[in-house]
């Protein structure tokens, strides 16, 4: 699964993951997409488990990505 964001590899060990972004809005606003990723997931997780009991990582995959 791909977000369609980027950040150089020596700014993500720089900035560690992001947690110390405050220097450049764009990791700011990368930093809080990236880290709200998993409380999106975990909503689609349980919408999922509300309509069926068998849920893939497929199905959040593909309710995620659209």
């Amino acid at each position: 699964m791909s977000t369609g964001k980027y950040i150089y590899p020596i700014r993500w060990e720089k900035t560690n993951m992001l947690l110390n972004a405050n220097r450049k809005g764009n990791e700011v606003s990368l930093k809080n997409f990236i880290y709200e990723i998993p409380r999106e997931i975990s909503d689609i997780y349980l919408k999922l488990s509300k309509e069926t009991k068998n849920i893939s990582a497929r199905d959040l995959k593909n309710t995620y990505s659209k």
